[in-house]
């Protein structure tokens, strides 16, 4: 169900930071009872806007299931204890991690705080076993223990997750956003766990998953790979570490039907904006595809986006099928094209005042320091079937099985 308030809220940079003092370094230990091997989790769309998608894993011997929140794009992550104050639960209901019922669990005294866009908090780094489904495990995997959680944008008490799992491929290199630990995938590989080097991701239900160690035939279309782009770094980044490419050019195809409308709802024409090598970082943490101030008005004047009071630019769902194709032209003239379907979002207010509408998913990132950056959300990656690939160090891009037009308009609560 869709969450207004969360299309007034800017995604603000994470902050997931150790004290280098204190910082207690574990070698990755290789544990013999894991064998290569490959698994897969569901992924579940949350109830929020703002929250994106959640997954069960396994956490701590023998293994408690737990759900969090999923993110590809952030290399630490976070677990709630069950002795942790329910007043200082980020989710009332969320099933927590007994840390006194596993035998793998390792304190320590490294102080470590998370302050991860709409919540924030602190606790200590602490090591155990962190399972995916179908025995893949990271053994000795590092992720903070919250004291404490704070949050923000939405209703808490009903949510289920109980923390946030990173899957970066590096760590940061800014000393105030690093545990100097990696994340799960990362050690998996380390580890030499899984079959292949590699996690795959389907957002899209029917059948959104996660797979380790293997690549899920049964939910991409045939025929190739649409695009596969080098996997690249740029530390002053929004994620630095995170899954990045370069970003060459945008372009928008605006149909010759549109070039007759009159002065004042004249659309741009077609063009195509040179993007200069930018970075352009993957997550699941955000929905939006943000870009710079200028590209995105030129965005919204192609699209015939209208504002309307506080409300995000929307247009009428009908309109869609006439609307132009955007296509973002990667890093080695790999070109992935979004559709109206998948950069705009369906959502209706309950009552006859408020007709559906389908909302932008283009962001201005104006006023970050990461002004000039591309950071492809989740309504560019629920498209495809995605590979991200160590061995290669490449991502890869296919259409999913089943991605047709949707055409529902969900209610969401004024």
């Amino acid at each position: 169900m869709v969450g207004i308030l969360a299309f007034s809220i800017f995604v603000l940079a994470p902050c997931l930071a150790a004290a280098a003092a204190s910082n207690e370094q574990r070698p990755l230990t290789k544990n013999p009872s894991l064998r290569r091997s490959s698994g897969a989790v569901r992924i579940r769309e949350a109830l929020w806007y703002d929250v994106g998608y959640s997954l069960n894993i396994s956490v701590g011997s023998p293994p408690q299931e737990i759900e969090v929140y999923l993110d590809i794009s952030s290399h630490d992550s976070w677990i709630e204890p069950t002795d942790i104050n329910p007043r200082d639960k980020l989710c009332k209901e969320a099933a927590a991690f007994d840390t006194a019922a596993s035998t793998s669990f390792v304190a320590t005294n490294t102080f470590a705080r998370f302050h991860f866009d709409w919540m924030w908090g602190k606790g200590n780094l602490s090591y155990d076993t962190v399972g995916f489904g179908g025995g893949v495990a990271a053994a000795d995997q590092a992720f903070a223990v919250p004291e404490y959680v704070s949050g923000d944008g939405f209703g808490f008490n009903t949510c289920p997750m109980a923390g946030i799992i990173g899957l970066a491929p590096f760590s940061s290199r800014r000393e105030s956003d690093d545990f100097g630990e990696p994340s799960s995938v990362v050690s998996m590989v380390r580890q030499g766990v899984l079959e292949r080097n590699l996690f795959a991701m389907r957002l899209r239900d029917p059948g959104a998953e996660l797979s380790f160690g293997r690549v899920n035939n049964d939910l991409f279309q045939g025929g190739g790979w649409l695009a596969e782009v080098p996997l690249t770094r740029n530390v002053s980044g929004k994620w630095d570490g995170g899954w990045q490419t370069t970003a060459s050019f945008l372009s928008i195809e605006v149909s010759s039907d549109d070039d007759d409308d009159d002065d004042d709802n004249k659309k741009e024409k077609s063009f195509q904006a040179d993007l200069g090598g930018v970075p352009a970082t993957f997550t699941t943490r955000d929905r939006g595809i943000h870009v710079p101030e200028a590209l995105y008005h030129r965005i919204y004047a192609a699209a015939g986006f209208q504002h309307g009071g506080w409300f995000p630019p929307t247009v009428d769902c009908t309109n869609r099928f006439a609307m132009p194709n955007i296509t973002f032209t990667l890093e080695g003239d790999q070109n992935l094209t979004l559709t109206a379907f998948d950069y705009t979002e369906p959502w209706q207010l309950d009552g006859p005042d408020y007709p559906p509408s389908c909302t932008c998913m283009f962001y201005t990132s104006s006023g970050f320091h990461w002004s000039k950056e591309i950071i492809l959300g989740s309504s560019f990656l629920r498209k495809y079937y995605t590979v991200f690939d160590l061995d290669t160090d490449t991502i890869r891009f296919s259409s999913s099985v089943g991605a047709v037009t949707d055409l529902m308009m969900p209610s969401v609560p004024a």
